[in-house]
């Protein structure tokens, strides 16, 4: 079958952001005459040109253009060996990881990253021994790609390749390493990540808090709680979420002495609240509602959420009360966690709820009466009071 491909390619420097051209190219037969027009124009002495058939055929994600691509690995641009790199990356074979691993050798920087892209897009395990001997590359961006890359690749090995650099003199380099082995989550990682909770920088004890709690390892549990009192509050709300995601009960504590400090930062304060809603701890409850009434509305409402999560029923009582509260988020998130918690006490008040309730709120208030009960009746306050009065002793009211 003929037909017409229109096909328009913007000719991009990749990493500078630096458009070259916009060419149409409108090609004219099969795709297989397509692509055979375009590996001709690789050869071509134009360079936007050459240039523009590397993107198409990167388009095209055609593996025939493999060994055509490879070759222009070589091409005297340093723009068309980039985007090359690139296509090859975009057909995603892995008979093109030797040839990208000598990229990785370039002279350019700029082709050297792509090349680190295009091995990543790949995700083959033969990368990975390619990838670690780059690590020592003298341009910072490209090293921090490759430390990027190798945790994108989530390899158990690559943790070894990358504990260095977590000593690095380059704050960045360290930084991206501490996240990378978070993204990897290698046990053997977890000593040294601790270790870089000590870090001058804010940004690394912040990633090497956020990766502990991705490794979830035990021994992180005290050095992340000695992290609440960091001097950053990025640092330490980072520290409460990673708490939370490790769900030791040994956190439950200094996280709730976190939350009833009134000093505490709004965001420390609120990741604190999430980390108990994911430890679930029940030791949490009673000085919660004990506080309840003692915090904003934003705080408040973080509260009730946990408190929802928990489904402690000694909650009811006072939940019960907020469901008049002035504010509508307060009143919504109270429907919520009583939904949750699935205590038949909080069917009356719910009923009530949905006489002023606006639309938004009802939708709020029958989910959670449906949660509940089990039952349907819309947002007609009138059907679930009469099915109240019929069936309210079934339920030992």
């Amino acid at each position: 079958m003929v037909f017409k491909h229109k096909l328009t390619i913007f000719s991009v420097l990749l990493g500078t952001g630096i458009i070259l051209s916009a060419t149409t190219v409108v090609l004219s037969a099969q795709t297989t005459q397509q692509i055979d027009n375009l590996l001709q124009k690789l050869k071509s002495n134009q360079l936007v040109e050459r240039e523009s058939a590397a993107w198409a055929l990167g388009g095209f994600k055609a593996p025939r253009s493999i060994g055509a691509l490879i070759e222009t690995l070589a091409d005297s641009s340093p723009s068309v060996r980039r985007v090359s790199a690139w296509a090859l990356g975009e057909i995603g074979d892995a008979r093109s990881i030797n040839a990208l691993a000598d990229s990785l050798r370039d002279t350019d920087p700029t082709v050297r990253s792509a090349a680190v892209w295009a091995l990543l897009k790949i995700k083959d395990k033969k990368v990975l021994n390619h990838l670690a001997k780059a690590l020592n590359d003298k341009n910072l961006s490209v090293r921090c790609d490759i430390i990027n890359a190798l945790g994108e690749l989530r390899y158990q090995e690559a943790a070894k390749y990358l504990i260095p650099y977590l000593k690095d003199s380059n704050a960045l380099v360290r930084s991206f390493t501490a996240r990378a082995l978070g993204k990897i989550s290698a046990n053997i990682s977890e000593i040294h990540l601790i270790s870089t909770l000590n870090d001058k920088e804010e940004t690394v004890r912040n990633d090497a808090a956020w990766a502990l709690g991705e490794i979830k390892g035990p021994n992180s549990v005290k050095p992340l709680i000695k992290l609440l009192k960091d001097s950053s509050i990025l640092v330490a709300g980072t520290a409460a979420a990673s708490l939370g995601n490790i769900k030791n009960e040994n956190a439950v504590k200094p996280l709730l002495d976190l939350i009833l400090d009134k000093n505490t930062d709004i965001y420390i304060s609120v990741n604190a609240l999430r980390a108990l809603g994911n430890i679930k701890s029940n030791i949490a409850v009673s000085p919660l509602l004990a506080n309840l009434n003692n915090k904003d509305n934003k705080l408040k409402t973080e509260m009730i959420k946990v408190l929802g999560i928990l489904k402690d029923k000694k909650a009811v009582p006072v939940l019960i009360d907020l469901l008049i509260d002035e504010n509508i988020e307060i009143r919504t998130e109270t429907a919520r966690a009583l939904g949750n918690i699935r205590d038949t006490n909080a069917i009356p008040p719910l009923i009530s709820s949905l006489n002023d309730a606006d639309m938004q709120e009802k939708a709020v208030y029958v989910e959670a009466l449906r949660n509940i009960t089990r039952q349907s009746f819309g947002i007609n306050h009138n059907d679930w009071k009469h099915w109240w009065e019929e069936n309210k002793l079934w339920y030992g009211h």
